[in-house]
């Protein structure tokens, strides 16, 4: 089984997936670059592609483009749901490419039922890598006295935009001027970093920043 990936990923992903055996590919910068499906279509022949796998609306209208018109098996993966969509241009040229995927896979019923007419469709739910969980470094002393007794709402995502933690941190904020015992725990790193701790330096040691673990 070989393993291709046409994305924008940093050079040191890029050296870790390749040292694992995965061919990586650098899409062109820009989302409505001329050049992706040129791109993109050379990738699937150099890599072999036999199967063109999609993430997120723009690979799918991209890559369920060149996997039509190369006429290879394309599987659509939906991450959303209903309610992430409208009815702009790129989400009907998604769903009118989509309905030609050879598959729909979905990780839950809610992302399922965006294509209730496709004839082939199935959920396979997000894996856990229990072993890295176990791996994780516990509470330091001062992070578990910091929550102990309280009500710890956790989330763990990367700090981009696109997961507007800056509503999480507003809402558990506002909500523990009349509940203070609520803390909220955010685990992860990325680029919003300096910007969301600044943020939740207004609610005090009501947001606790974990980092990556």
């Amino acid at each position: 089984l070989g393993i291709a990936l046409f994305s924008r990923i940093g050079e040191e992903d890029a050296a870790a997936l390749t040292a694992a055996g995965v061919r990586c590919f650098a899409a062109p910068s820009g989302n409505y670059s001329p050049h992706l499906l040129t791109a993109l279509g050379a990738a699937a022949r150099r890599a072999g592609a036999d199967i063109i796998h999609t993430f997120l609306p723009q690979m799918d209208i991209a890559g369920g483009a060149v996997a039509l018109l190369t006429r290879r098996p394309w599987l659509l993966s939906e991450r959303s749901s209903a309610a992430a969509y409208g009815t702009g241009f790129k989400d009907m040229l998604r769903f009118r490419l989509g309905r030609r995927a050879t598959a729909i896979v979905a990780n839950s019923d809610a992302g399922l039922a965006v294509w209730p007419d496709h004839p082939d469709r199935l959920v396979i739910p997000n894996g856990l890598d229990h072993a890295a969980i176990s791996r994780s470094p516990p509470l330091s002393p001062a992070e578990a006295a910091a929550v102990a007794g309280r009500t710890v709402i956790a989330t763990v995502a990367r700090l981009t935009e696109t997961k507007r933690l800056d509503l999480v941190i507003e809402a558990v904020g506002r909500l523990a001027a009349a509940r203070p015992e609520l803390i909220l725990l955010r685990i992860g790193d990325g680029p919003d970093d300096a910007a969301l701790i600044e943020q939740a330096a207004r609610f005090g040691d009501s947001v606790r920043f974990l980092g990556h673990r």
